[in-house]
């Protein structure tokens, strides 16, 4: 099931990027080509939102029961991943998102 959808950008060229969820697990995953792109589990709440990268090789961001997440793409031991970095915002209690997106100003 398609959760979410965004695009990364990158010298005037754009991919949609989609977040997918299944019973048990959550992908993120290249329309392009249709490859899944890695990502880290952060062991918070389960994906509610997604936003696209402000800029080639930044970062994204995920709502998560209630906190906006940066995740950026980090490398160890020949594999790479979108891993959650830390919760840059708290929600109000009983409030959601509708929708999140980045600038670069």
């Amino acid at each position: 099931q398609i959760w979410d959808v965004a695009a990364m950008c990158d010298v005037g060229m754009c991919r949609p990027l989609a977040l997918v969820r299944d019973q048990h697990q959550e992908h993120l995953v290249d329309c392009r080509n249709g490859s899944l792109l890695p990502w880290s589990p952060s062991g918070l709440a389960p994906v509610e939102a997604l936003s696209s990268p402000a800029a080639s090789g930044g970062p994204l961001f995920t709502v998560q029961g209630g906190r906006v997440v940066e995740r950026v793409h980090v490398s160890t031991s020949g594999r790479s991943a979108w891993a959650a970095q830390w919760s840059v915002a708290q929600l109000p209690s009983g409030r959601a998102l509708a929708a999140l997106d980045m600038y670069k100003n």
